[in-house]
């Protein structure tokens, strides 16, 4: 049994109502319900929340809203993994018999059912303890520069980075914010997400706008436009 768990509590201090906020005529978490029931290989899809307002629009479009989810777990210090591994741990006591479960990320409109297959693919095919969606930093963070204690610019990195070749440095990659696989033994034992046991899909970077603030909200109402996409 796959299941997917989108966390999606009711505060938030940056964008008010991030969650539900309508984005584009719809609640932005109504763009992550719709694509992983399109996926088809759900069994349920559920929604974590502690919020009342936010489990009503996600039962209205087709997800589950088995649990409220506790208080203790719905601050700003609140980590995904325990969100995740408190979602997991319902399900096993609740008797569903889960293999795999996938966290979609509630501000996530530019995610697509296809990563999400792949994303399983890979899960299943090399053995991981999960899989998430990554995007590619488009600069060399290997010459990255700080400004330390307002002593003028220096490299964060070793200097001999500086005569490096650009096309010589590794790919470096961050968290595209849209989708995390794990097992269910991965979510129950708190693993860490990111270890060596972690395979990833990668999404292009006309894909990836990972929203927390208001400047990342308008960044990706800009970009589904020109995209095409509110037709």
């Amino acid at each position: 049994m796959n299941i997917a768990v989108i966390p999606a509590r009711g505060g938030s201090k940056r964008i008010h109502n991030k969650n539900i906020k309508d984005f584009f005529s719809k609640p932005i978490i109504y763009y992550s319900i719709k694509e992983a029931i399109a996926t088809s290989i759900f069994d349920k899809v559920i929604v974590s929340t502690d919020s009342k307002d936010v489990a009503k629009i996600a039962q209205e479009y087709g997800a589950d809203v088995p649990f409220i989810r506790p208080d203790e777990l719905s601050d700003d210090y609140s980590g995904i993994s325990d969100v995740m591994n408190h979602a997991v741990v319902w399900l096993k006591e609740n008797d569903y018999n889960v293999e795999n479960v996938c966290c979609i990320y509630a501000t996530a409109p530019f995610i697509k059912k296809s990563d999400i297959y792949n994303g399983l693919d890979k899960l299943v095919a090399d053995n991981f303890d999960y899989v998430l969606s990554v995007g590619e930093f488009e600069s060399s963070i290997q010459r990255a520069l700080i400004n330390k204690e307002d002593k003028g610019l220096s490299m964060l990195f070793p200097r001999e980075n500086f005569f490096t070749r650009s096309q010589d440095f590794e790919s470096v990659y961050f968290d595209a914010g849209q989708f995390c696989w794990g097992t269910q033994e991965a979510w129950l034992d708190n693993r860490r997400i990111f270890n060596n046991n972690t395979g990833f899909i990668k999404i292009p970077s006309d894909r990836v706008v990972d929203i927390d603030t208001k400047q990342d909200w308008e960044k990706a109402e800009l970009l589904y436009e020109i995209k095409g996409l509110t037709k």
